[in-house]
């Protein structure tokens, strides 16, 4: 599901670019999923993503069969099960994988791609704040300008700082 969220169903959208770094889309992808983590470097990372992801046939069946509608728990539970039984060559990215198995994957309004609480919800907002290492999601309380933390976030595009702009920055208060 997040492959087709992420890259449709054509295999000629892996080369189309993200549009805020440049690279693939694939590749933005994976290193969204790793959350940028990749000890081996790009090459040997993207090489075990790209095993991993054909190993996973099992539930990429289950869902054009519609399992994940007629039993959703059923096909959770075999999504991750296939996660994790597989081959040594795809064994090093499912470990890096498991960040985002904690996460939600979302698109957000400015074409960024990313990783959130999996308590997030659709109008929630990404927030690059002042001496904050990563962006948090913030969730707007009631009708005024007050926000709650809703937790951190990895957005693929923005996590070393080059979309902060301090002559953009305003107070915020975060209950």
């Amino acid at each position: 599901m997040w492959d087709e969220m992420v890259l449709g169903i054509r295999s000629e959208n892996l080369n189309t670019p993200y549009v805020h770094t440049g690279e693939t889309r694939e590749v933005a992808y994976m290193r969204t999923l790793c959350v940028d983590y990749m000890p081996d470097g790009l090459e040997s990372t993207l090489d075990s993503f790209r095993k991993w992801k054909e190993e996973r046939w099992a539930p990429a069946l289950l869902r054009k069969r519609k399992m994940n509608k007629i039993s959703p728990a059923l096909h959770q539970g075999l999504n991750m099960l296939s996660t994790f039984l597989l081959k040594n060559e795809s064994r090093p990215f499912a470990g890096m994988f498991e960040e985002a198995m904690r996460r939600r994957l979302c698109w957000t309004k400015a074409a960024y791609l990313g990783l959130v609480p999996p308590d997030a919800k659709t109008d929630d907002e990404i927030w690059l704040l002042k001496g904050c290492r990563v962006p948090v999601v913030l969730r707007r309380v009631g009708d005024g300008e007050d926000r709650e933390l809703v937790g951190d976030s990895y957005i693929h595009g923005v996590m070393y700082g080059e979309a902060f702009e301090e002559e953009k920055c305003e107070k915020v208060t975060i209950v």
